[in-house]
């Protein structure tokens, strides 16, 4: 014998006439096809005389309006709250079919019968839920691949902008690092135009003075030692040649001459490296004491 429907509004009043407990909320829960569910409505009873009627068309109505728009068949469940506890004590599920509660009173039963009828009306709802199943199967993937897609784009954004930042950084780097190696270079040419400047003082200064007083303040191998610095400094090779050719002296002679003026251009060249080594000025007196007593030498 089939199995008498049990209605959602005489759950209810057995909740109701619970004499050992009492029903403080009932909620009604929505099951989704693809697993979880969603909170339809939930009714304190406390300070409330409702009826069980009353209770249970309120339910169902909030049901059959959140599926609405959907056809085929959906489950909900309705728990049971007492004392005003956070757990659930009872429960009771109902279907909705088609917007309206599959429930027709004391002569339901919950099963097709064996006849032809009840075998289509079964084979139509296996279809129906089938159908209904895929439907929001496809439904939940493209919501998640769009969920994927948008989380996908602004991954992307966020990276793009730091790549920009990176980008701004690197070029503010490279400035500043060009202004300095400007700045240095500023400094070195200055330092070296200094350095000619107080080495040419240097160079002319016992000529200059032993000249204008026409006493020898300075020893004349020293002016000597000037004169013989310039002419090596300025004298290339075939100039000296000439030189040494309108004297008339022979290569025995002229070989120590030659030597001297090789041996100065060497220490000409050692001090030109030994300036570009310096980039700053806070040097210069020390470097500038050196080069004084390489050309008094």
């Amino acid at each position: 014998m089939a199995k008498k429907y049990v209605t959602l509004e005489e759950v209810v009043s057995e909740w109701l006439s619970d004499a050992e407990r009492k029903l403080t909320t009932v909620t009604c829960w929505y099951n989704k096809h693809t697993g979880g569910r969603d909170e339809v409505q939930s009714l304190r009873l406390e300070g409330k005389t409702w009826s069980a009627e009353t209770i249970a068309n309120t339910l169902q109505g909030k049901a059959e309006t959140h599926v609405q728009d959907s056809g085929g068949m959906h489950r909900f469940t309705v728990e049971a709250f007492y004392d005003g506890k956070g757990t659930a004590q009872s429960s009771h599920s109902f279907t909705v079919i088609d917007g309206e509660v599959h429930a027709g009173g004391s002569a339901r039963t919950v099963h097709e019968q064996p006849t032809s009828t009840g075998l289509t009306a079964q084979s139509m709802k296996h279809t129906q839920e089938a159908w209904t199943l895929v439907r929001q199967s496809t439904e939940g993937a493209l919501v998640r691949a769009d969920q994927r897609e948008s989380r996908h784009m602004e991954r992307i954004q966020k990276l793009e902008a730091e790549l920009n930042d990176a980008y701004v950084i690197i070029r503010e780097m490279i400035f500043k690092d060009n202004q300095a190696q400007h700045q240095m270079r500023m400094e070195q040419l200055r330092y070296e135009r200094d350095t000619s400047m107080q080495l040419a003082i240097v160079k002319n200064l016992p000529a200059l003075a032993n000249g204008l007083s026409g006493k020898e303040i300075f020893p004349q191998n020293l002016v000597d030692s000037t004169i013989m610095r310039k002419v090596a400094e300025k004298a290339s090779d075939e100039m000296i040649q000439m030189m040494i050719g309108g004297l008339g002296l022979k290569q025995e002679e002229s070989a120590p001459i030659i030597l001297r003026l090789t041996q100065i251009r060497e220490e000409i060249l050692k001090e030109q490296e030994a300036v570009k080594n310096m980039p700053s000025e806070e040097h210069n007196l020390e470097n500038g004491a050196s080069i004084v007593k390489a050309a008094t030498a």
